[in-house]
């Protein structure tokens, strides 16, 4: 017999069981083989014997090594001898020799095969992908000896590709996917409908990468019509995709070779390595095209090529016209921090297009303030925000029956009514239920969250906290919060003292090993050089440190991080030194400091976590990453010279640095103090803060004569304008160019809703100021139908008006009914507690102690401070008193605009 070659085998044949013992074990050793052939066949002939022996040595010679799972040598057949062998013999040879075999020395793959062979009619595993694999490979050979299984070698291998794919977006938390129902139509409609794509937008923890994983997931299960050729993930949290501008590879290379590798799932993989050799030799047929990447021209010539000739592939592929998803993962990441990134995202899906490629897009981001307007480009955006209350019973329902629990209607009211509709605050709530033993109580889990709202989230995290045995575990996470990264040295040399931790040798290992099973809290990064570093969540995170920041200590915070930069100071790995950074960031160092331990690669690493540093540490690393190119221009030159493309980029690191106290000088800098144009608002601010009141008021009008500025922006102007006019008590000039402001919003986005929310405010503030409600012309016919269209738009940006004091008290002033906290909209009275406890109520107090005395004498005590009347009145909010705070918070908003207009102007 020829090597490589396959003998003809017959099924009366006894020897022929030792080619089928072969074919049906993953792994075999010929001696095992031979000798159990042997053992068996005890009374055959000495030519039976002599042919099995002969036999044996044909096996030897076309299998392959292998490894035994006890790494042992043993071999294997190759798949096409294996096929032949099976399709030679049959079924019913197949499945004697497999039943020979002790079931507890079967594979996954054997004991799946010897259940095909037996005639069973196995169904596919749903969230196993080893034995959906195992079930993949046991059917080509069930097949091949005769068999007709279930499923197709294509759909298994479909099934397959589906579970990876869901595993990157999240697919083992699918369950935890509830309502959303009206969002989850949007993007299927608009799937439907070929449009261009779609912007995700929202905070952390609301669910958007799991609205987007039930997306594809629907995909995947659709019919072959409405199923897409291909889907592409690209999750710019990766580092190894955050490292555009800072390595040798442009945006575009790093984007390109992701999709490439991501290809394999729907292609041939031996048609993705043709393709790969074309684009590393050839400039193929668009060699005359130029595309303005900063990398040389050649260089992304040849990628964009690459990236149509994926196009043609996937036409060829489809049976009709090819269309494809591509998903553009957590680009908070990327917007705004690197504008070639971006660009990367239209062109490739242009390349894809131009090659006869349907493409529907996904971007998916915390917001798109800085996205150069991609999500004005695809179309359609989408903001999530908290449950409603129905979907949050359906949560909690879900979670409940998953841990064989059982929630009364009056626990799951108490629970929502204690930490909200968060999805994030109630996985935290959930995580506890979770955590409880067999004598779990319902009713005491209930009763163990903290009816505080504002603190809602740092009590579920204690409660968390308490339910870890290990002391020094629970120390590790708080305060330890205050560190990113966990390792072994972190424990002993940074966290230990400054946490209270008693550390002994091994303790430290033992704490990490302990850590790896507190997934609510702690994950792994596989970046990480040392695999059994934790990491704190980054979700749980964003949420707990504001809190951390105020109830740690000073001396302990400051503690840590000095100790941390210490630690890292002699590494110099990437994620040491970015760990380094970011703790001299968090401390404010100056530049001088901190520039000579700067490096681009570990900079790029921070874009993640600019919100958890200081405001000037943050317009630090902005710069310094060259987000907005202030490098390439001098500051003395004219911006609207430069380029437009170049204008965008610096126009929005103006909007992170003209944020302070002078924005006009600011501003004057880059000679665009002016009232028109993209800058407009913050020109208006700054005349307000500047006391040049007149100034603004004039500017104001001509602008919105003129339009010399985006719609957008000639509403927040217009916003501003009006509270000016209503501090200087010329309450109808107010109320029209509020009016102008409420039909000039766009609410496109999320910045937007808050200058349409502040515009109808105003609106309906001044019209009730007036007294000229029944004649409030224009845009409405009741105050009642005003208020339920603002109550719209602050469920929309809830979550960001807990940091805006002055936007929320305008809110709760304006919209909370006469008869207090009986009739209250839920997110009002719960931005009214809000309010009050943490003093932001009454700013007019703070500044003024005869304020703070007046307003406790009103409601019958006397205060000293403004903590003291805070601490009084938030227990007024719950009962009668309650029309009686909101009446004062009305005097506050009063008092907040005429300060606003009474400060002297700047000369």
């Amino acid at each position: 017999m020829m090597p490589g070659e396959t003998p003809k085998l017959e099924a009366e044949n006894p020897v022929s069981e030792l080619w089928a013992t072969a074919a049906v074990r993953e792994r075999f050793r010929v001696s095992d083989v031979l000798g159990e052939w042997l053992r068996t066949h005890e009374s055959a002939g000495m030519d039976v014997q002599q042919a099995a022996m002969f036999a044996s040595r044909d096996i030897q010679n076309v299998a392959r090594s292998g490894l035994s799972a006890d790494g042992g040598e043993t071999l294997r057949l190759p798949t096409e001898i294996r096929l032949d062998v099976l399709k030679q013999l049959g079924a019913a040879v197949a499945r004697q020799v497999l039943e020979a075999v002790a079931a507890a020395d079967l594979s996954p793959v054997e004991r799946m095969l010897r259940r095909l062979l037996a005639g069973e009619d196995v169904v596919a595993p749903d969230n196993d992908r080893d034995q959906l694999l195992a079930l993949r490979i046991a059917t080509s050979s069930a097949a091949a000896a005769g068999v007709t299984p279930r499923y197709t070698e294509a759909e298994l291998d479909a099934m397959i590709r589906r579970q990876d794919l869901m595993m990157t977006l999240g697919g083992p938390d699918l369950h935890r996917f509830v309502g959303r129902a009206r969002d989850l139509a949007t993007i299927h409609r608009l799937w439907r409908e070929g449009a261009a794509g779609v912007a995700i937008a929202g905070p952390g923890g609301m669910g958007k990468s799991l609205m987007v994983s039930r997306f594809v997931s629907d995909l995947m299960d659709a019919n072959e019509a409405e199923r897409p050729a291909a889907i592409f993930h690209i999750d710019y949290d990766r580092r190894d995709l955050q490292e555009i501008g800072v390595s040798r590879a442009s945006s575009l290379e790093i984007l390109t070779s992701e999709l490439m590798r991501q290809a394999r799932r729907w292609l041939p993989p031996e048609a993705i390595d043709n393709l790969q050799r074309f684009g590393g030799s050839s400039a193929g047929p668009w060699a005359s095209e130029s595309i303005s990447f900063s990398r040389s021209s050649r260089r992304g010539q040849a990628q964009g090529d690459l990236v149509s000739e994926l196009g043609f592939l996937l036409c060829e592929k489809a049976p009709a016209k090819a269309r494809i998803v591509l998903i553009f993962d957590s680009m908070e990441q990327i917007l705004g921090h690197d504008d070639e990134a971006v660009r990367s995202i239209d062109y490739v899906a242009g390349r894809m297009r131009d090659a006869g490629v349907e493409t529907f897009v996904i971007c998916v981001s915390r917001n798109f303030a800085d996205s150069d307007g991609i999500e004005y480009r695809l179309g359609h955006r989408i903001d999530l925000t908290q449950f409603t209350d129905e979907e949050a019973r359906l949560y909690l329902a879900n979670e409940a029956d998953r841990s064989n629990v059982v929630l009364s209607d009056k626990i799951v009211d108490r629970v929502i009514a204690t930490v909200g509709q968060s999805p994030l605050a109630l996985r935290l709530a959930v995580s506890l239920m979770e955590k409880g033993d067999e004598t779990f109580d319902p009713g005491q889990w209930a009763k163990t969250l903290r009816n505080d709202p504002e603190r809602i989230q740092a009590s579920l995290y204690d409660r968390i906290l308490k339910r870890i045995r290990d002391t020094n575990l629970a120390k590790i996470a708080r305060p330890g919060l205050l560190v990113r990264r966990l390792t072994e040295g972190v424990v002993e040399q940074v966290l230990a003292e400054p946490c209270g931790l008693k550390i002994a040798p091994g303790d430290a290992e033992k704490l990490l090993f302990k850590g790896h099973g507190e997934g609510q809290l702690f994950t792994a990064n596989r970046a990480d050089p040392d695999p059994r570093a934790l990491w704190h969540r980054a979700d749980v995170r964003a949420l707990m440190l504001a809190d951390l920041d105020t109830e740690v200590s000073d001396t302990v915070a400051q503690d840590i991080n000095t100790r941390a930069i210490a630690y890292y100071l002699d590494r110099d790995d990437v994620i040491s030194r970015t760990e380094e950074l970011y703790h001299r960031l968090r401390m404010e160092q100056d530049a001088a400091e901190i520039d000579p331990r700067w490096t681009d690669t570990a900079g790029a690493a921070l874009r993640g976590a600019l919100e958890e540093l200081p405001p000037a540490s943050r317009s630090y690393v902005r710069r310094k990453l060259g987000s907005a190119s202030l490098q390439a221009i001098d500051a003395s030159a004219e911006i609207s010279g430069a380029d437009s493309e170049l204008r965008q980029v610096v126009q929005r690191e103006l909007q992170s640095i003209a944020d302070g106290a002078t924005p006009v000088a600011t501003l004057e800098r880059y000679n665009a103090a002016k009232m028109s144009g993209p800058l407009a608002d913050l020109y208006a601010e700054g005349l307000l803060a500047d006391g040049r009141i007149d100034e603004l008021l004039s500017e104001a009008a001509r602008l919105i004569e003129t339009r010399d500025a985006p719609r957008q922006v000639r509403a927040a102007v217009s916003n501003i304008a009006g509270g000016a006019l209503e501090g200087l008590g010329r309450l109808a000039e107010a109320a029209d160019t509020f009016r102008t402001a409420v039909e000039l919003a766009t609410e496109t986005s999320e910045e937007a809703v808050h200058i349409a929310l502040s515009a109808r405010i105003g609106a309906l503030r001044t019209a009730r100021k007036q007294d000229e409600i029944r004649h409030f012309a224009g845009f409405t016919r009741s105050r009642t139908r005003q208020i339920g269209k603002a109550l719209q738009l602050v469920e929309r940006v809830y979550d960001g008006l807990s940091r805006r004091a002055v936007e929320s008290r305008e809110v709760v002033a304006e919209l909370s009914p006469p008869d207090g906290a009986n009739s209250i909209n839920p997110l009002l009275f719960r931005m009214l507690v809000h309010l009050v406890e943490s003093g932001e109520a009454f700013p007019g107090a703070i500044d003024n102690p005869e304020r703070a005395r007046d307003i406790a004498q009103r409601f019958g005590f006397s205060a000293g401070s403004p903590r003291e009347l805070a601490g009084y009145l938030s227990k007024m909010v719950y009962g009668p008193e309650a029309p009686k705070v909101i009446e004062v918070i009305r005097e506050e908003v009063d008092w907040t605009l005429e300060r606003a207009v009474a400060r002297p102007a700047v000369a």
